[in-house]
C-alpha cells in the first residue's frame, strides 16, 4: 500500500511538473508558432492549394505533440 502511494505521488508531481512547462511553453511560445504557421503564405496559388504550406506547417507542430501525449499516456 505505501509503494502504491509512493508511486502515485512521484506521477502526480511528474503531471503536475508536465502540466506547469507545457502552459508556460504554451504562453510564451503561442504567438512566435501562430506567425510561423502563417508567415510567407504563396502568393501564386489559389484556393485551398494555398493553404497547403499552412497546413503542412500545422502538421509539423501537431504531430510531435501528439508523439509526446502518446509517450506520457502510456507512462505507468
Amino acid at each position: 500500500m505505501r509503494r502504491e502511494l509512493a508511486l502515485w505521488a512521484v506521477r502526480k508531481a511528474a503531471v503536475d511538473r508536465l502540466a506547469r512547462a507545457s502552459y508556460a511553453v504554451w504562453e510564451r511560445r503561442t504567438d512566435a508558432l501562430t506567425a510561423w504557421v502563417r508567415a510567407d503564405s504563396r502568393g501564386d496559388l489559389d484556393g485551398w492549394r494555398a493553404a497547403l504550406d499552412q497546413l503542412f506547417r500545422l502538421a509539423l507542430l501537431r504531430v510531435p505533440a501528439y508523439g509526446l501525449w502518446a509517450v506520457v499516456r502510456a507512462w505507468p
